[in-house]
């Protein structure tokens, strides 16, 4: 059995998290934006392979940027470069598949991590059971 990352979509989510602060100088919000790039890719890498942890934790990662980059003053105040940049890289495409996909590994991780739950108390069971 493969090892996992986390024992739930949440604790995925907590390994995946960043907080980026809501007034960055353009130089560090410009980071993050092409930061984002290379976050995608990676995901896309990671769901190709089929390692479905990986992939949400990159994909959520993404979305989370996504968020915050527009909470942040230069974007409210729509200095261009950073519009600019923005635009390139969180494409209606690219934003519509991340969320598309993070909706399905959810829902598909779920299902694992719940499995797993099940078959650990099952063998809890038998641990118990064969000792009486």
């Amino acid at each position: 059995m493969k090892a996992r990352i986390a024992k739930s979509v949440e604790e995925l989510q907590d390994k995946a998290g960043i907080d980026i602060p809501p007034k960055c100088d353009s130089k560090t919000t410009l980071r993050y934006i092409k930061a984002a790039s290379a976050i995608y890719s990676s995901a896309e890498s990671e769901f190709r392979k089929g390692d479905h942890e990986k992939a949400y934790m990159y994909y959520y990662k993404f979305g989370m940027l996504f968020q915050q980059i527009q909470a942040t003053s230069l974007f409210i105040n729509k200095q261009q470069n950073v519009m600019d940049e923005f635009k390139a890289n969180f494409t209606r495409d690219r934003v519509t598949k991340v969320l598309e996909r993070i909706d399905m590994l959810q829902t598909k991780l779920e299902k694992v991590y719940e499995e797993i739950r099940i078959d650990e108390k099952k063998k809890k069971v038998l641990c118990v059971d064969t000792t009486a």
